[in-house]
């Protein structure tokens, strides 16, 4: 930390600093005042490195090499109009060395599908939009339609997972990989059921890479329909990291809306969650949980706006927080956010839409911007645990040029004891 007269702030200086007024600027910002009237561009697009890591033959894809490339239709006798099952075949071709190209259509799958320990694999549309290629589960049905555990190089881009409008069915992916896994421009439409329903529901993603130096990379990955809104537990999970993840993901240009449980809970894995870019807006939870060094929160736009609901909702929608640092009984100290964008214009409740949780040490909130028109704290900061959940240290949070606007009079929550010297979490 530096003195207060610099850049990087204490907890005790910011809190002087914004007070209780409805607009405040810290450390270097201008006093910008006006209403946001429309969400922001969606910051990036982020991307991995300059060019195509493809060497131009067919079959190579995001830089993987297959053995072999088949249509799913011509080769592989898929039904494209939806209503035969796709199974057999998939299941079949599912391989190491195969690369599966979609051509667009609607294709149905009846079951879950396992893939362990496959590498150099891929599931790729043809169509010119993620639209293109759709695939269905039958009603009533709610699971995994695919389930990596293990494997390298697999590619999966360029389609959707379609559920219609009844709230009768869910379907979502899982990779446990070991590294190289690359989902491009993947959706989950359709409207998403409670899990108590008939049919039940899945997440949308869930993504662990399980090798110390494995990455995984996910790009625009987009849910944006309906919900059948349920108190916690109630509702699946959109984009989920759990504690089995010990590499690198990163989450960039993702859309998530109107999620069930969250838009992406990656806060309690022991590898690196990077999220860069993105549009997460109207999630019930957090907008974004992350935690811990090496995890960072970079250029995303996280919304709370009630007045600005998804058409076509059941259910409560009754807790909205935007970007949360949170790690359980981990304990995990560090990571960043930056170059963020905040805001609420109204909410039926939130936390804040910064939430540093006591189980959550040291982070860094640079260069971001809050807007916000509620009731509500704009950032709060629990006392670190003095339990299982207690963090490593250091707890001193650093914030340089964050901006806090809006008509908001409770700007800040801070949770601490201030002995000598600087302000500090005890």
């Amino acid at each position: 930390m530096t003195d207060d007269d610099g850049r990087t702030f204490t907890r005790r200086r910011l809190l002087g600093l914004l007070g209780s007024a409805g607009v405040a600027s810290v450390a270097g910002c201008g006093g910008r005042t006006e209403t946001p009237t429309e969400t922001p561009e969606i910051p990036g697009p982020f991307t991995e490195t300059p060019g195509d890591p493809d060497d131009g033959t067919p079959k190579t894809r995001r830089g993987v090499t297959f053995d072999r490339v088949v249509n799913a239709v011509d080769d592989l006798g898929w039904d494209p109009t939806g209503e035969q099952p796709i199974d057999q075949s998939l299941e079949k071709n599912l391989r190491e060395g195969t690369l599966i190209e979609v051509p667009s259509g609607e294709y149905l799958v009846r079951r879950r599908h396992d893939v362990a320990d496959v590498s150099r694999w891929g599931i790729v549309g043809l169509g010119e939009t993620r639209r293109g290629v759709q695939f269905t589960v039958p009603a009533g049905k709610s699971f995994r339609w695919i389930m990596a555990d293990g494997g390298s190089g697999i590619v999966v881009e360029n389609f959707t997972m379609q559920q219609g409008k009844k709230f009768d069915r869910s379907m979502g992916m899982g990779f446990l990989v070991d590294d190289a896994l690359h989902l491009y421009n993947v959706e989950k439409a359709g409207s998403n059921p409670r899990q108590d329903s008939k049919s039940g529901s899945t997440n949308g993603i869930a993504v662990q890479v399980k090798q110390p130096d494995g990455v995984a990379i996910v790009d625009t990955f987009v849910r944006k329909g309906p919900q059948d809104f349920a108190h916690y537990p109630g509702n699946s999970i959109t984009v989920f990291t759990g504690r089995g993840h010990r590499g690198t993901v990163y989450y960039r240009n993702l859309h998530i809306e109107n999620g069930g449980e969250h838009g992406i809970y990656a806060s309690k894995g022991q590898g690196d969650v990077r999220v860069e870019g993105g549009l997460f807006k109207n999630n019930l939870g957090d907008g974004v949980r992350i935690s811990g060094e090496g995890s960072w929160v970079k250029g995303a736009t996280v919304v709370v706006d009630a007045t600005d609901r998804t058409p076509g909702n059941r259910g409560n929608w009754h807790q909205a927080r935007g970007i949360h640092l949170q790690s359980g009984e981990y304990g995990y100290t560090g990571g960043l956010v930056e170059d963020c964008t905040v805001i609420a214009r109204a909410t039926p409740r939130t936390e804040a839409l910064l939430k540093i949780e006591h189980s959550q040490g040291a982070a860094t909130v640079r260069n971001c911007r809050f807007y916000n028109d509620t009731n509500y704290p704009t950032i709060s900061v629990d006392k670190p645990d003095t339990g299982n959940q207690r963090p490593a240290k250091p707890w001193e949070m650093t914030f340089e040029n964050v901006e806090i606007t809006g008509r908001a009079t409770n700007t800040s929550r801070w949770r601490w004891r201030v002995g000598r010297g600087p302000a500090s979490r005890t």
